[in-house]
């Protein structure tokens, strides 16, 4: 099959531009040709630059082809020219591949300006890949270079030979420190030995390692990265290089710890609210506050002390974590010993380092022979009443910070309240409500918490929460489930914190791997929630909102009623308002449409009797 190009001749003899055109033809090329004879033509004719081809005579009217060559090349296209003519001497010749000619042919031996035309078609292709090729790898290197990832390039001993801009934000070194060094400058002493061999082992042999690395910061503060580690390999194989790319997540990693921690915390509160609803003895619940404060404050010990107004004095109830007998004196008048002295000012006092104080040390001899370093007194106070002192002792120094304080704070207003309700029975219902009023605020606060997060669901929890218990209600579901729908409602998202942010908060289209990760959000609310006696209930919705009626759903794939039922009422509600709102890859659907839509889905993605169920709900509430 002929090849069509597209050629521009500068010529004055319209007889020697129909040869230039035969001769091309009859080897093979279908020509769409346009010809100019002058300056003026020539240069209007470069304005449209559409031409595979430029065949230029050398004698012209009132220029020659070597100005011509010249104007070519000032225009800088990218456009192949050979120069013909019938007085072309050696001269004349190496004077116009100079000016930029791919080649020259004489007028009298056109046949060999196929040949010519070949291959300057073919070399000008080449041209045109390898300069592409260089802007691409240019527009990488700057992509690299701007990126706000980790790169990292080394040679096959693990020395450093690049790094971009942002290897020297995360980790502090500069180029000039690191470039030379191993990667072994960032090693922070939480993986051992083993963890890198395989590392190493993995990589040299060809593939890609990927995983999570805990570094140390030049200034010694660690970070996390996920990092994919991998080999430069030649054309035939052969490992030239390594490579990492590494992503900072350490702000994702304080963000799950801190939810770690406000999902145990809050256990340790329910558990102590067990405590206090379970028992009229005063000792069981004391001795269950003192556990959890050691556990979840991180403290070597702590001791409970109750006040006796008669006596104007205080007496230890409850401790754990002592090596000593007796610590306290049997009965520690006010303003007497630490302990004294937050009771008597009714004021939290902390003892960054007792070794420094030592009044405190020749009069309290046991703190001594404790090995006690750090200490924090916070007085019990019952409705402005002074019901006790709650102490914790670490044997190194503490260094507390604001939510660890706030924590101990609520320990000793739960503790409080536990001493003040032991006479008080009639008070065990109030109590349970304000507790109760707690986890549900605090509840609310994760699921406002997860909507900051991702700004294309701000107030969605919450719609959503009072239409599926709605719906619930109106389908007749047991009234002392609802508690568990509403808090599963709440919760249905708390697995996204598990997401990363550049995934949810994505406002494209999600690539097939992306939906992966973004499909396991239901089993890290699963994760998230199971240990916590009081939720496990709620987990029904978290876990099996993407469930469908007809099993295409996920995480598990369930259909039909094995679908907890909760889970199916919440899943009309949810779509029905994520349809309801704008979102930056789709705009909102009217309410016709997406009222269709569920219609649609009914035996699909929908429980038909929970479809139904939902269309008389709407029309009763028209």
């Amino acid at each position: 099959m002929s090849k069509t190009i597209k050629i521009l001749l500068l010529e004055d003899d319209p007889l020697d531009a129909e040869l230039n055109i035969t001769a091309l033809e009859a080897g093979g090329y279908q020509c769409k040709w346009e010809c100019v004879q002058s300056k003026n033509e020539f240069i209007a004719a470069l304005d449209n630059p559409d031409y595979d081809l430029i065949l230029i005579d050398y004698n012209l009217p009132g220029f020659d082809g070597l100005t011509a060559l010249n104007i070519l090349r000032k225009s800088q296209l990218n456009i192949p020219a050979i120069l013909v003519s019938g007085n072309l001497g050696e001269e004349l010749a190496i004077d116009s591949i100079k000016a930029g000619a791919v080649d020259y042919v004489h007028k009298d031996r056109l046949g060999r300006l196929v040949r010519s035309v070949k291959r300057a078609l073919e070399e000008n292709k080449l041209r045109v890949r390898e300069r592409e090729q260089a802007e691409d790898l240019a527009r990488l290197a700057e992509v690299v270079k701007q990126a706000s990832i980790t790169v990292a390039i080394t040679d096959l001993e693990g020395d450093l030979v690049y790094i971009n801009p942002y290897f020297e934000d995360a980790s502090g070194f500069s180029a000039k420190e690191a470039l030379g060094e191993k990667l072994s400058i960032l090693k922070s002493g939480f993986q051992d030995d083993t963890f890198y061999k395989e590392l190493w082992d993995t990589i040299t042999s060809g593939k890609t390692w990927q995983g999570t690395l805990i570094n140390k910061h030049k200034d010694g503060s660690l970070y996390h990265e996920d990092a994919s580690i991998f080999p430069i390999k030649t054309k035939d194989g052969k490992i030239i290089n390594f490579a990492a790319v590494k992503q900072d997540i350490t702000e994702r990693k304080r963000a799950e710890e801190q939810i770690r921690l406000q999902l145990s915390r809050l256990d340790s509160l329910h558990k102590i609210d067990t405590a206090i609803s379970g028992s009229t003895d005063v000792s069981i619940i004391l001795d269950v506050l003192l556990e959890q404060a050691q556990k979840e404050l991180g403290v070597d010990s702590a001791n409970l002390l109750l006040f006796k107004p008669s006596l104007q004095s205080l007496h230890s109830a409850a401790r754990v974590g002592f090596n000593l007998e007796a610590l306290t004196q049997p009965q520690l008048r006010l303003g007497k010993g630490l302990a004294g002295k937050v009771a008597l000012q009714r004021e939290t006092i902390q003892v960054h380092d007792l070794r420094k104080e030592s009044d405190l040390l020749a009069n309290s001899p046991q703190l001594v022979r404790e090995g006690f370093v750090s200490y924090v007194g916070v007085p019990l106070l019952a409705k402005g009443k002074l019901k006790g002192v709650l102490e914790v002792y670490h044997r190194s120094i503490l260094e507390p910070d604001v939510e660890w304080l706030s924590f101990l704070d609520t320990l000793a207003r739960q503790a409080a309240i536990a001493v003040d309700s032991i006479s008080l029975y009639e008070n065990l219902d109030k109590r349970n409500v304000e507790l109760r009023l707690a986890y549900e605020a605090t509840l609310e606060g994760w699921a406002h918490a997860l909507e900051l997060r991702d700004m294309e669901t701000e107030g969605h929890s919450r719609r959503v929460t009072k239409f599926t218990t709605d719906l619930a209600f109106a389908m007749g579901l047991d009234g002392r489930l609802m508690d568990h729908v509403r808090r599963g409602a709440l919760l249905h998202d708390i697995g996204k914190m598990g997401i990363p942010d550049d995934i949810l908060k994505k406002e494209g289209p999600l690539t097939d791997e992306e939906w992966v990760e973004m499909k396991k959000h239901p089993v890290y609310a699963y994760e998230m929630l199971k240990e916590i006696i009081y939720l496990k209930p709620a987990l029904d919705i978290p876990y099996s909102h993407h469930e469908k009626w007809d099993g295409s759903g996920y995480p598990l794939q369930l259909s039909g009623n094995a679908i907890p039922l909760s889970a199916r009422i919440f899943a009309i509600i949810d779509v029905y308002d994520a349809l309801k709102a704008d979102r930056p890859y789709r705009k909102a659907w009217p309410e016709k449409k997406i009222l269709a839509h569920i219609r649609e889905q009914s035996g699909k993605h929908f429980d038909p009797q929970v479809v139904d169920a939902f269309f008389k709900m709407i029309s009763e509430n028209a």
